[in-house]
C-alpha cells in the first residue's frame, strides 16, 4: 500500500480533470521512453515542445489534433490558439508545483564560435516529486499471482 502525503493532495486539488489526464499521459509517455533506454530513469527523460503537442493530441484533448509542427496558417486558427493556451496553463501548474522542471542544455560546443551568442536548448523533465505524485494518484494495480 502506498502512503499518500498531504502535499500531494494539495497538488491534486488544483488540477482540472483535463490537466490530470494530460499529466497521466505525459507520465505514460516518459515511462515508455525510459523503458526503451537502458539505465534511464523516468526523471531523465526530456520532453520537447512537439512531445507536449503530440501527447495532448493523442489522448483526445486537442481541439485541432496533430502530431507535427503547426504551419503558419494553423497557428492563426482559434482552436490551435485555445489548445496552446490550455497546454501552457497546464505546464505552468506542473512547474509551479515542481512536478516538472525545465532543463537547459549548455553544451560546450555551443560556445566555440565567439561572435555568436550561445543557443539554449531546453527540455522539460519530471521531478522525483512529479513521478511520485502521478504514481500515488493512480489506482492500485491488481496483484499478479505467482
Amino acid at each position: 500500500m502506498q502512503m499518500v502525503f498531504p502535499h500531494l493532495v494539495n497538488i491534486l486539488r488544483e488540477l482540472s480533470p483535463r490537466q490530470a489526464k494530460y499529466l497521466d499521459a505525459l507520465y505514460d509517455y516518459a515511462q515508455k521512453r525510459s523503458d526503451r533506454k537502458l539505465d534511464r530513469t523516468l526523471e531523465s527523460i526530456g520532453f520537447s515542445h512537439l512531445d507536449f503537442v503530440r501527447v495532448f493530441s493523442e489522448i483526445g484533448l486537442a481541439r485541432y489534433p496533430t502530431s507535427k509542427h503547426y504551419s503558419a496558417a494553423e497557428w492563426r486558427r482559434e482552436d490551435v490558439k485555445a489548445d496552446r493556451a490550455e497546454r501552457e496553463v497546464a505546464l505552468d501548474i506542473f512547474h509551479r508545483h515542481r512536478i516538472m522542471v525545465e532543463v537547459y542544455d549548455l553544451g560546450e560546443e555551443r560556445f566555440t564560435i565567439q561572435p555568436r551568442q550561445p543557443e539554449l536548448d531546453s527540455e522539460v523533465h519530471f521531478t522525483a516529486l512529479g513521478a511520485q505524485f502521478v504514481a500515488t494518484c493512480r489506482p492500485p494495480r491488481p496483484q499478479v499471482a505467482e
